[in-house]
């Protein structure tokens, strides 16, 4: 196995050449060759996966779902216009304030509509009246706390995003396979989430359900953390 080293601190460009002739920074150039990773590349597919990947954990702390043939949209997903509606009547309690919810109604009730639909219309009030009676689903929009599995949330985040922690630059998860990054979570100390219960297998499962993609080369295999500080290879 490859020495373990730390991730770069040292920026991805260039550097002016008179700023790193200083023997201060010219002494830390030099530590960061020998004792740190070269710097990763990460391509735009990982970058993409990681934007779809926050939409979809958007959706459902919206409590919603993509629907190819919904009437309905959050930006460039396509939604179904009723369940947007009910969930967000679910977690208000009330049916005011909910943008869009009347000219909804009366696109299903005005004779000269193109929606028009009795049936529907019915189907729809009684739904939205069991949501108004029910609190068992009152919340804040968006839930990103009972909603989203906060492991899965700190992974998109991370994916492709340099992480800060007490002074420490922590890599981007993109660079992981699946067991070092368990490894890895496992080592922090994230209190809001439940790190350590995810094994490899779960968190595979995840990683693939949200269709986050890994840089194709060069992955990081090994963690360890010795005296605070996180070394891999």
């Amino acid at each position: 196995m490859k020495k373990p080293l730390r991730w770069p601190t040292l920026p991805s460009g260039t550097l002016p050449e008179a700023f790193c002739a200083h023997p201060g920074i010219k002494a830390w150039i030099d530590d960061e060759r020998r004792n740190a990773l070269p710097p990763v590349k990460i391509p735009k597919a990982c970058y993409g996966s990681q934007e779809r990947a926050r939409k979809k954990l958007t959706l459902q702390a919206l409590g919603l779902k993509r629907n190819e043939a919904g009437d309905a949209s959050l930006g460039s997903i396509r939604i179904d216009a009723e369940q947007m509606f009910l969930s967000k009547v679910e977690a208000t309690g009330t049916v005011f304030g909910v943008r869009g919810l009347f000219p909804f109604l009366g696109g299903l009730w005005t004779t000269d509509s193109p929606y028009r639909s009795e049936a529907r219309l019915n189907r729809f009030l009684i739904k939205l009246g069991r949501a108004l009676a029910s609190t068992k689903k009152r919340r804040k929009l968006p839930d990103w706390l009972q909603s989203v599995d906060q492991t899965e949330r700190f992974i998109v985040e991370g994916w492709c995003e340099s992480i800060f922690v007490d002074g420490e630059r922590w890599p981007s998860l993109c660079c992981f396979t699946t067991p070092a990054l368990v490894k890895f979570l496992r080592l922090c100390n994230v209190k809001h989430c439940k790190l350590a219960t995810k094994d490899s297998r779960t968190l595979e499962k995840a990683i693939q359900r949200l269709g986050l993609v890994r840089i194709p080369r060069g992955r990081i295999k090994h963690v360890e953390k010795k005296f605070g500080v996180f070394r891999f290879a």
